[in-house]
């Protein structure tokens, strides 16, 4: 008897202290916005007024016009009307012929937006994938498309095909959702093959499919008189897909259609109708002492840079951060003094930093002498680390260690040290500069890793623009940049956007690729690997 009842308190005693499963809510909305045709000023009003209404984490958003800055323009009409409900941003413009129409598809995220991709769909069309860190436990990908309005399921499925396909390379073993105006109807061979890949549509998960004209979406006519409204068409979904293993979708709480506010003339928000659904999310037992995010306030994303001039290779990816809404940090660890007169090279940066919207008070630059660096890693640690624990990042983005110029391998080292001493940092990315891969050189291009993906950061309208303006803000580094500018590939750039990714498990004792280093064949500064070690092993042993 005694036995029993040890062994009953001992259950007991178990359940009570193992670590509590998180659950999380989060609500996903899809709408699609009639780009700036039919009184668009006067309708956003009125989608502005339903998102602070239902106040969803993540909204799929199609037929942006982004060439007249609609997503900003909405997110600022938001904030009137609640100051608190912040949204990181990301937005693509259509693919092809059709990115001059300046009509895209846009992400708005609370929760930080540590990954961004698109692919091309054809027909003009893209889909884009945004990875969410909702809290310390639980990271989702948000897939948001527009497929073709024209040619049926000929046109849409081969569409449907390739969104998936998508999906399951990018989001393997991942929590997903997908949100978008389909053209598509129910019983389409297009949605039938979403369905099939695994994907759960969210609205007849909570209603059935036995559905009726109150759960239809289009069209809506917009009018400027008050007429009876009689959608007869269902193609605005949202779906998620389960993972076999991880967080996990436990219950669609609600899943509604959304946007029949009107004004006093019988003006709708968009010819379209939208949908939101809420989920409830299992995720992995979070840890002691860890807390979900605020997702009205984005956390900071901490730049680190061995130069002034090499922030112009992630300049899309930082002015992004910025125009979402994001507080960015910019470190320089040196003075630039190896190439011109170190206070014009940090004039350059600051206008630079200006022109994309950083705050001057978060631009730090450290000072450390150019190509010399190397030789004082306890200084520049200790000066990193201690902007790091003031900023509190959640993200950090760091020169890409490949050799090229020994002073990038510094800010390389300084990244990762930083990702791991900082407890806010929840992803860090490297960018790449240059190297001598192969035994030739190359520019923003990546040494190839079987370990991590590269991703871009999409250059829309304005980021195609800002990245051709930056570039000549170097007048001191005029030269340079010219030899830059005729290396990088332009059309991969325009295709793909601005490289980055999650940085490898860098070794700093071992050569980042096997051959000689650019940074040895220097001759204005000769330095060999040899050196690196001398400072870099010891250095690395004193902080065991």
């Amino acid at each position: 008897m005694k036995r029993l009842v040890f062994a009953l308190l001992l259950i007991v005693f178990c359940a009570v202290c193992a670590p509590a499963q998180e659950s999380v809510t989060l609500s996903v909305m899809s709408i699609n916005l009639r780009h700036n045709s039919d009184w668009w000023e006067e309708r956003f009003p009125l989608i502005a007024d339903e998102i602070a209404r239902l106040k969803p984490d993540l909204i799929g958003l199609q037929e942006v016009e982004i060439g007249v800055n609609q997503s900003r323009a909405l997110l600022d009409l938001v904030a009137e009307r609640d100051p608190g409900l912040k949204y990181e941003l990301y937005e693509q413009l259509k693919t092809g012929v059709d990115m001059i129409s300046g009509e895209g598809v846009a992400i708005f995220s609370r929760y930080p937006i540590t990954a961004r991709k698109m692919r091309d769909l054809q027909h003009g069309r893209p889909v884009v994938a945004a990875r969410i860190q909702v809290s310390e436990s639980l990271a989702v990908d948000f897939f948001n498309t527009h497929l073709h309005h024209q040619g049926g399921d000929e046109a849409r499925l081969p569409q449907a095909q390739k969104v998936m396909d998508f999906m399951d390379k990018l989001s393997a073993g991942r929590l997903a959702f997908l949100t978008g105006d389909m053209n598509a109807r129910d019983g389409s061979q297009t949605i039938a093959h979403y369905l099939a890949s695994g994907l759960v549509d969210a609205y007849t998960a909570v209603h059935g499919t036995a559905l009726g004209p109150d759960d239809m979406t289009s069209p809506i006519l917009l009018v400027q008189t008050p007429v009876p409204q009689s959608p007869a068409n269902r193609i605005d979904y949202v779906f998620y897909r389960q993972p076999e293993n991880g967080p996990r979708v436990t219950r669609v709480r609600r899943a509604e259609v959304c946007f029949r506010n009107h004004n006093e003339k019988g003006l709708y928000p968009s010819d379209h109708l939208g949908v939101i659904a809420e989920f409830e999310i299992a995720a992995a037992p979070a840890a002691a002492g860890t807390a979900k995010p605020d997702p009205a306030a984005p956390g900071p994303v901490l730049y680190i840079f061995a130069h002034q001039d090499d922030e112009s290779l992630i300049i899309a990816k930082m002015r992004s951060d910025a125009r979402s809404g994001r507080i960015v940090h910019a470190i320089w660890i040196t003075d630039g003094s190896g190439t011109a007169d170190p206070v014009l090279r940090e004039t350059e940066s600051r206008g630079v930093m200006k022109h994309i919207g950083v705050p001057e008070a978060n631009l730090h630059f450290l000072g450390f002498k150019d190509r010399e660096s190397w030789k004082s890693l306890p200084e520049v640690h200790a000066a990193v680390l201690r902007i790091a624990n003031a900023v509190q990042p959640v993200e950090i983005v760091a020169n890409a260690y490949e050799g090229g110029n020994i002073d990038h391998d510094v800010a390389s080292l300084m990244g990762t040290l930083t990702a791991k001493a900082v407890p806010s940092v929840r992803a860090f990315f490297e960018f790449p500069l240059y190297n001598s891969w192969k035994g030739q050189y190359q520019v923003n291009k990546f040494i190839p890793s079987d370990d991590v993906e590269t991703l871009y950061t999409p250059l829309d309208a304005e980021l195609g623009r800002l990245k051709m303006e930056v570039i000549e803000m170097y007048p001191t580094q005029a030269e340079i940049v010219d030899t830059l500018k005729l290396m990088i590939d332009k059309n991969k750039l325009k295709k793909y956007g601005e490289p980055y990714r999650p940085a490898p498990a860098h070794d700093y004792l071992q050569r980042p690729m096997q051959g000689a280093l650019l940074y040895e064949g220097n001759a204005r500064n000769p330095v060999s690997f040899d050196d690196w070690l001398s400072a870099v092993g010891p250095f690395l042993q004193s902080l065991k």
